[in-house]
């Protein structure tokens, strides 16, 4: 977008850090998106997209739009972070691709399926021991039978 562009661009008094908008931000993205492909934000001097080519263009280009230096407000480069900045989103590459790849590994589609599928699958009591399940129930109740979730009462 060239500065002729920028400088005719809409602006809008716009609170994205709101209770409001927090609870229900629809509304106001369908606001950003109606103002136009790019818009000042006048609360804080910053700019926003919400259109998805826009969107997806911005994070297609690291380089012009780097999250190293901060994705919040404040500019690392500028300032001292009161956080420790993230290693995930606060990153360009070669870190974020590097720590993007291990967790792409951990938090794909087919990883979270299986973590997904063991965990409806098989309750905690059925992952207890046969003598852990034992002695719980025989300290809860004296006599009480003990098997799988499926077959017996819970004590």
């Amino acid at each position: 977008m060239s500065a002729a562009e920028l400088n005719s661009a809409p602006e809008l008094d716009l609170d994205p850090f709101s209770l409001e908008f927090l609870v229900d931000p629809y509304p106001s993205h369908a606001t950003l998106r109606d103002a136009g492909p790019v818009v000042r934000l006048s609360r804080y001097g910053i700019w926003a997209v919400a259109r998805y080519a826009e969107v997806l263009a911005v994070l297609q280009d690291w380089k012009t739009f780097c999250s190293g230096r901060g994705t919040g407000l404040c500019d690392l480069a500028k300032e001292e972070p009161w956080w420790a900045p993230s290693i995930v989103l606060e990153a360009d590459p070669p870190l974020h691709t590097r720590t993007r790849s291990v967790l792409s590994k951990v938090l794909s589609r087919p990883a979270l399926m299986r973590l997904r599928e063991d965990a409806v699958s098989t309750s905690a009591w059925d992952r207890w021991s046969h003598a852990s399940r034992r002695r719980f129930c025989s300290a809860r109740s004296p006599g009480a039978s003990v098997g799988s979730s499926s077959t017996v009462n819970r004590c």
